[in-house]
């Protein structure tokens, strides 16, 4: 087992990164080789390093993989983040160590004790004088997916309409809103259509705000794209349309790669979803497509990507076929 207990042997430490740090998309890979030889130091570098990988993609698999490992070390990064801030004041540091102990409680499924720290954080950036920004708006989102998770869809509504609001701000501050600022309302609406569909069974508004997304992307934006089309064809599918649902997802098909893991299962869920359609208009090939994204979404590399909602959907495959 390359994994002992972090807290009584820092030099596991550089094992543990030798092995999570290879997320194409984590901020920390780089850092973490950048300062390999110095890696069993547990001083403010250490800490920097650390907090980076706790808020990158990897970290989720690592929670639930090693949830005890995993709360050592962020105990470890809690100790040694308030010998250099003081615990009323915000700054990056203590926003990634604040998310990465909700995001940790999430991976457990307490997801009370996750909205703390996220309400904490919040807390911090009002009383500093920090809200509106685009680190409260992820808080505001943060806090709106841990209400989801929860089961309280209007909550998690109020949050993201509260993020969008502050958004829009800043967009009408400029003539021309930035690319990453209507990616980022392109997101939202697409958040807001989930919750609509998943958890309040108002399909018509899933459907109004997937469209809104849909508007605010092009071709050029790639797997985005892509997204926004398959939102607008889950839309449709969750209000009985089947024909309009399998027209979007077509579409999105092309956008979907399969580079990562994470690439391979959302491609298996498009395919899902193209299957179910295809079954309800008794298409050919449709049982073909389903048994194969059956397939594919029970592997069990796949297990930690799972959500309620597309466990749901593999369920009803699976009685299908």
């Amino acid at each position: 087992e390359i994994f002992n207990e972090i807290e009584n042997n820092a030099s596991n430490t550089p094992e543990l990164f030798s092995v999570y740090a290879i997320d194409p998309t984590s901020e920390a890979g780089t850092e973490i080789w950048e300062n390999f030889e110095d890696f069993t130091k547990k001083d403010y570098e250490w800490l920097k390093v650390v907090l980076n990988f706790l808020n990158s993609y990897s970290a989720d698999i690592y929670f639930k993989k090693y949830p005890e490992e995993a709360r050592l070390l962020v105990d470890d990064c809690e100790e040694i983040a308030y010998k250099y801030v003081d615990d009323k004041t915000w700054n990056k540091l203590v926003r990634q160590l604040l998310r990465a102990k909700s995001l940790l409680e999430s991976s457990q499924g307490n997801f009370k004790i996750s909205l703390q720290h996220i309400k904490k954080s919040s807390d911090l950036m009002i009383s500093n004088n920090r809200s509106g920004g685009k680190s409260y708006r992820e808080l505001c989102t943060q806090m709106a997916g841990i209400y989801e998770n929860m089961g309280e869809g209007l909550k998690s509504i109020e949050k993201r309409l509260e993020s969008i609001e502050f958004l829009k701000d800043e967009m009408n501050q400029t003539q021309v809103p930035s690319n990453s600022l209507i990616k980022e309302l392109s997101v939202d609406y697409n958040n807001i259509s989930h919750v609509y569909r998943n958890h309040l069974d108002d399909n018509e508004k899933a459907l109004k705000y997937s469209k809104l997304s849909l508007e605010l992307e092009t071709p050029e934006e790639g797997k985005g794209y892509g997204i926004s089309l398959y939102n607008v064809g889950r839309a449709y599918d969750a209000l009985g349309k089947f024909k309009e649902a399998l027209h979007y997802y077509q579409d999105a098909e092309p956008y979907f790669h399969s580079k990562t893991p994470r690439d391979t299962y959302q491609k298996s869920v498009l395919q899902l979803n193209i299957g179910l359609a295809m079954v309800q208009l008794d298409q050919s090939a449709s049982r073909t497509i389903l048994k194969n994204a059956v397939a594919s979404l029970q592997k069990k590399e796949f297990s930690v990507y799972l959500t309620t909602a597309i466990k749901e959907r593999l369920a009803l495959a699976v009685n299908l076929l």
